[in-house]
């Protein structure tokens, strides 16, 4: 539902509707266990609500119009407290981390007299390097990053912050460094990013119009901010 269509949503609105909302995304932040957001969910379904809150980040559904509603109110409310949660989980504490720094994950690696593998040639096991490189590379590169950690006790979104380079050389993790037929470089085009939770959220989209020129795609909405964005 596009912001601000929903004739509920404007009606809990006029009555000190962002003021509770602000209360209650923070309780509802606070539950980190899924379980216990679940359960905050269905009980106000239960209760007929007409305004739920979701497991989202700033997402709110309307059970009458049985449709999400997206206000950029109630998404700066959330926002701040998502923020808080991250601090809390330490994740706001942890560098800030690159493209380049997840790709540099494939140098070599000395895998050591514990992993020793059989030499065909000299039919004894020898210690070796090991390292993931690339041969060929697609007109078009697709870089799709770890975002969700699943363990017995908890399943949670990662919220650490990568950057991306607008021009990237991808010439150190070929194969072939020395080909010179190979053009290894890439323009950023599109970053797609996903705000709210493991369990829902909205997908935003950045995509570059010209040289110097992008466009945020927010469902109906296209807005022009700069490259530093």
């Amino acid at each position: 539902m596009a912001e601000n269509d929903c004739k509920h949503f404007q009606v809990n609105v006029k009555e000190n509707f962002l003021d509770n909302y602000r209360i209650i995304d923070a309780y509802f932040s606070a539950c980190i266990n899924r379980d216990a957001r679940s359960h905050i969910t269905s009980h106000l379904r239960a209760k007929k609500h007409s305004i739920a809150l979701e497991l989202s980040h700033g997402t709110l559904y309307c059970n009458s119009c049985q449709d999400f509603i997206y206000d950029s109110r109630c998404r700066e409310i959330a926002s701040v407290n998502r923020k808080l949660e991250a601090k809390d989980e330490k994740q706001l504490m942890v560098a800030q981390k690159s493209l380049i720094d997840r790709l540099e994950r494939t140098k070599a690696e000395h895998l050591g007299s514990s992993a020793k593998i059989k030499c065909s040639t000299r039919k004894s096991y020898q210690e070796s390097i090991k390292q993931f490189s690339l041969r060929t590379l697609p007109s078009l590169a697709s870089f799709h990053l770890k975002r969700f950690e699943h363990s017995s006790l908890i399943d949670k979104k990662i919220s650490t912050f990568i950057s991306f380079p607008v021009e990237f050389d991808m010439t150190p993790f070929m194969s072939d460094k020395n080909n010179a037929y190979g053009d290894f470089r890439y323009s950023l085009y599109a970053v797609v990013n996903h705000v709210g939770t493991i369990d829902a959220g909205h997908y935003t989209a950045y995509v570059r119009h010209h040289k110097d020129t992008w466009i945020k795609c927010d469902d109906h909405r296209y807005l022009k901010p700069s490259v530093r964005q």
